[in-house]
């Protein structure tokens, strides 16, 4: 009792004014630590958002990057398309540009989000599907080029033959041969081989003419399967837009699809007109 008492008589000797500092002292101190503790959650969260925002700008990055080399991929699906209808373009070379980017598809299964694999997944389907129908075309077609090509072959040895016989005929005359059997010999073997010729050379005008019209429809086959994959592609091109937060208006796009075809289409026909390429009656189908 008697420490206390002491405390009690101490405490009231203490002027007011140090109770005074004391207290505000301790305001400040708790006031301090209140700011101290605000300004640690702002920094907190503030740090949490700048680490979302960095996550989520290398995600569109790696997202931007992929996508960029499936656009390269679908378009040499699309060029290619159109190599199908050049028969001096090798077989194993035609799809190559497309085999050569088609790792890009792959990518994409593992960052793409649900609709875009599926559009994705339509897509490739459907430019098997074309690939397989004009190698069929093609195949059709370059058997009557090779065809064509093997004539040119039997002319020229033809050719050959004939003028080794003209060789023999002048040797015959300059040397005054009267042999008739061998004259009969000469002139009958120039002459078969002259009628060999003329049936080759109506064999290949016919050919040429199959050639054309193959030719034809596998121009316009290449042109139409382009055109139907442009618009199988739409489906994608919005997905990954979408992905991208990139806006696109899907019937504006439609749109102007839709009228580069038929631009395609007036202005094959005219360069097939041009070059002379003559288009197959209807429902005429090609005979090698």
């Amino acid at each position: 009792m008697e420490y206390l008492r002491l405390l009690i008589e101490l405490a009231e000797k203490i002027p007011a004014t140090f109770w005074g500092v004391v207290v505000g002292s301790f305001f400040s101190i708790v006031g301090v630590a209140a700011t101290n503790r605000a300004s640690f959650k702002r920094m907190s969260a503030q740090f949490d958002h700048e680490q979302r925002l960095k996550t989520l700008e290398r995600e569109m990055s790696l997202r931007k990057d992929i996508y960029l080399a499936l656009a390269e991929a679908v378009n040499s699906a699309i060029q290619d398309t159109y190599r199908f209808a050049n028969l001096e373009i090798p077989h194993v070379d035609v799809t190559k540009s497309y085999v050569e980017r088609s790792f890009a598809i792959a990518k994409v299964h593992v960052i793409g989000r649900t609709e875009t694999i599926q559009a994705l997944a339509i897509f490739s389907r459907e430019v098997n599907a074309v690939f397989y129908k004009l190698w069929a075309r093609r195949h059709l077609a370059f058997q009557v080029k090779e065809q064509i090509s093997q004539i040119d072959r039997q002319l020229s040895e033809i050719n050959a033959e004939r003028q080794k016989y003209i060789a023999l005929s002048k040797q015959f005359n300059l040397e005054g041969e009267t042999s008739q059997q061998k004259w009969k010999v000469i002139t009958e073997n120039f002459e078969a081989e002259g009628k060999r010729a003329n049936s080759l050379v109506e064999e290949r005008g016919r050919l040429i003419q199959v050639l054309n019209e193959a030719s034809y429809r596998l121009t316009h086959e290449c042109s139409e399967a382009a055109s139907s994959l442009g618009l199988v592609l739409l489906p994608l091109v919005k997905a990954v837009r979408e992905e991208l937060d990139l806006p696109l208006d899907l019937d504006v796009y439609r749109a102007l699809q839709e009228e580069s075809a038929e631009r395609q289409r007036q202005s094959l026909e005219a360069f097939l007109r041009e070059l002379g390429v003559t288009q197959p009656k209807p429902g005429a189908a090609p005979q090698a």
